[in-house]
């Protein structure tokens, strides 16, 4: 399932237990599970959000880019891409919810525990 928010700008990374990726239309994307991250096609690096230290300055590169793909995956992980070649795919949590989309038009969607994805608002 394709999320809105494709087209949009990333304007701010914020970093805590999480990584939160904002667009400048207004949309959020905070990611609270493990990560595997691609830049330029290269070697993908698997990334605790929690430690995130080593891969920051790679993640606040992508600010002025734009989102060119953002799906839910079978399985309830989430697949991000955004031009320049960069990528994130969130793995599901199995004791807590991996990630969460707020969309600039209200919508809303988190990877619950096991894989199971809850939606308000998408059409």
């Amino acid at each position: 399932m394709s999320l809105p928010g494709v087209g949009e700008e990333i304007s701010r990374v914020a970093f805590d237990r999480a990584v939160t990726l904002l667009t400048a239309e207004g949309s959020e994307l905070r990611v609270e599970g493990p990560f595997d991250l691609t830049v330029d096609g290269s070697t993908t690096e698997r990334v605790d959000p929690s430690h995130v230290a080593p891969h920051a300055a790679v993640l606040v590169r992508q600010v002025r880019r734009r989102v060119t793909a953002l799906r839910v995956l079978d399985g309830g992980g989430l697949e991000l891409r955004i031009d320049g070649d960069f990528s994130m795919l969130v793995h599901p949590g199995h004791e807590f919810e991996a990630w969460t989309y707020n969309g600039s038009d209200d919508s809303k969607a988190v990877g619950m525990p096991d894989g199971d994805v809850e939606t308000w608002g998408l059409r």
